[in-house]
């Protein structure tokens, strides 16, 4: 009897051994992602595509983003102003949606620093750089201009 326990007893662990070393197998497969390739963006040379004119306010603290010539294609447009004060960078990013059927965006940009509906105004602007990006049904394009003040 004290045999048979002993049989028993090793039938046992080795079915348990067994078993464990199968749960190795089962182990869930790796996903590898695949990365996602971000769409071409065209530059417009000058001439091509929307027209876009910055233009200082008189007391030269906002500049008016106007864009003129919007074809139905374009649903919105985004827009970074980067320009130098005082020796600083400072940069302003924005959205801007288009409606259906509408031709023509004005948006003024104010050229200072603003919290809690407190403007300080940026000094001594001098040379701006715009991008403006316009996506829609057709692939992005984007443009790019230096402005002095």
């Amino acid at each position: 009897m004290l045999f048979m326990n002993k049989k028993l007893t090793l039938l046992l662990l080795a079915v348990g051994l067994i078993l464990s070393g199968c749960n190795k197998n089962n182990q869930k497969a790796q996903v590898t992602p695949v990365p996602t390739q971000a769409p071409e963006i065209r530059i417009l040379k000058p001439g091509e595509g929307p027209g876009v004119d910055l233009v200082a306010r008189a007391d030269k603290k906002a500049v008016s983003l106007k864009i003129t010539d919007l074809t139905p294609d374009i649903t919105k447009v985004e827009y970074e102003l980067v320009y130098d004060t005082d020796g600083v960078q400072r940069g302003v990013l924005g959205n801007l949606d288009v409606k259906n059927g509408q031709t023509e965006i004005t948006k003024e940009i104010l050229l200072a620093s603003c919290s809690k509906n407190v403007c300080v105004f940026d000094k001594n602007v001098s040379k701006l750089f715009l991008t403006v990006k316009f996506t829609g049904d057709q692939e992005p394009a984007e443009f790019q201009k230096e402005f002095t003040l």
